[in-house]
Formats: structure tokens, sequence, C-alpha cells
């Protein structure tokens, strides 16, 4: 006698969750799944994302408000930053209401990451670096936003070691990407500056870093990033974007203004530019 036995496998389907940031919220009470009880502060719906989770932030200006180690009161303040996740996507340029994401007008919802920590317009208290990735996965994404006063100025050998990556607080002042895919599109890297403070190092990417990375640029703008001391470093390089090893892809992105070392500059490595 024949016995056929049919096993039967479930089909597993993880869902995504979306989650809502808006500035304008008094504190982070809010569960931070609808516009209604939205999280105040972006890192925080960033911790609490999982892998596949996407997060929507309204129209704003956004400063840090923890170290890449979750502390938010590190011993120097100017370690806050913006710790992406891996396989978490970062939408801005929302009013507020959307249900849909072709909903938003970007455009006109400027959403603004600001490494403007303590006195306001005072550079010398900024963060080192608005944004870092490290160890992410293409599936990570910061799309629509805007990286700004990120002051990566220190003395070598100033450094912190994130996942096994040291970031040196030297580089890097809009976004310090390191050993990472992330994927980013419309996104505006403005008015971030660099340098090593004293002669024992080089200063890189101003504007942003890619140490041996393989992220995609599409639609990007870096405009306006400088070495603002003048390089007490041996060399300054890459005021826009310096790319150390690794094989980036840019496509549609314009540089302009950057000042005080090349706009965009390219150790050993690759860069695609389309």
């Amino acid at each position: 006698m024949l016995v056929v036995t049919f096993v039967m496998f479930p089909f597993i389907t993880v869902a995504q969750t979306t989650y809502y940031v808006d500035a304008t919220k008094p504190d982070n009470s809010g569960v931070g799944t609808s516009w209604s009880t939205a999280k105040r502060d972006l890192q925080i719906a960033i911790n609490t994302a999982a892998s596949g989770d996407v997060i929507w932030v309204k129209s704003g200006t956004y400063y840090p408000t923890h170290d890449p180690f979750g502390s938010t009161t590190p011993a120097n303040n100017r370690d806050k930053t913006f710790t992406l996740k891996n396989g978490v996507k970062v939408y801005g340029g929302f009013s507020g209401t959307e249900t849909q994401l072709n909903q938003r007008n970007w455009e006109t919802n400027l959403t603004t990451l600001s490494g403007d920590l303590g006195v306001l317009n005072t550079l010398t208290d900024n963060a080192y670096h608005v944004v870092i990735t490290v160890n992410l996965s293409s599936a990570t994404l910061l799309d629509c936003v805007t990286i700004t006063k990120g002051y990566a100025t220190a003395p070598n050998p100033s450094a912190i070691t994130v996942n096994t990556r040291v970031i040196d607080r030297y580089k890097g002042g809009g976004v310090y990407n390191s050993n990472s895919a992330t994927t980013f599109t419309n996104v505006s890297i403005k008015g971030n500056s660099a340098d090593c403070t004293n002669s024992d190092d080089d200063a890189w990417g101003a504007g942003i870093v890619n140490d041996i990375c393989s992220s995609t640029f599409t639609n990007c703008i870096i405009d306006g990033n400088s070495f603002l001391i003048g390089g007490a470093s041996f060399g300054v390089f890459g005021a826009g974007m310096m790319i150390n090893g690794g094989a980036c892809v840019l496509t549609n992105c314009v540089f302009s203004n950057n000042t005080s070392g090349s706009g965009f500059s390219m150790l050993p490595g690759e860069a695609h530019c389309i």
C-alpha cells in the first residue's frame, strides 16, 4: 500500500510597520504608529523600528538626541548623531496628513536633520557627524532630507568605535558612511564642515565620507561644505564628498560651492557617476 503524506508549510508574512515623527509633538509618549501618536524625536523612532519598517518624518528641523550607543547624556555631547539602523527606511517631506507615500510634497515640506546642538548658530558645540551609517545593507534608505551644520573638527586621534568601525571625529561632518551600502535619494548635504585641528592626519569629506562603501546616491545635492578652519591637518580631501575604497554609484547628483579642498575626491576604490 502506498501512503502519501502531505506536509503543509505555512507561509509566514512579516508585517511592515510605519512609524511617524513630528517635531511639534511635546514628547515621545505616543506609540508612533500614526500621525496623531507620532514620536517627537527621529532617533527614538529609528531605535523602535525593526528591519523592514519605514519611518515617515514630518517637515521641520530635527536634532540628534542620542550618541551611537544609545546614550542621551554622553560624556561628549557632540557625539550625538542620527544613527541609521539596518533595513529601516527613513522618508522625509511630509505635511503630517498623508496616508500614502506618493501624497507627500517633499520639496515644499522640508525636513532638516541639523547638527546645531547646544547654542544655536554656534559651530563649536555642533555634532561631529549629523548622520552615521555603519555596516548597513542597501535595504537601508535615507530619502528626501537636508543634512546640515555638522562640525567634524577635532585633533587626531580623536575617534569613537561603532560596531568595530573607527569613526574619526574630524571626518564626515554631514554623513560618516562606513562599510555600508546605504541608499540615499533626494538628499541635500549642505553647510557642513570638517578639519583635523592638529597636523597629525588628513581631514576627509566635510560633507560626506564613504569609507569602504557601496552606497548609491540618486538626485542628491552636495553644496556649500567646507574645511572651515582651513586645513591644519596634513591635507584636506573631498570638501563635498570623499570616497575611500568600495564602489559607490552617483546618479544625477550636483556638487557646488564646496571649498578649501576638492569638491569630490576618491582614493583607491571605484565610483560610477551616471
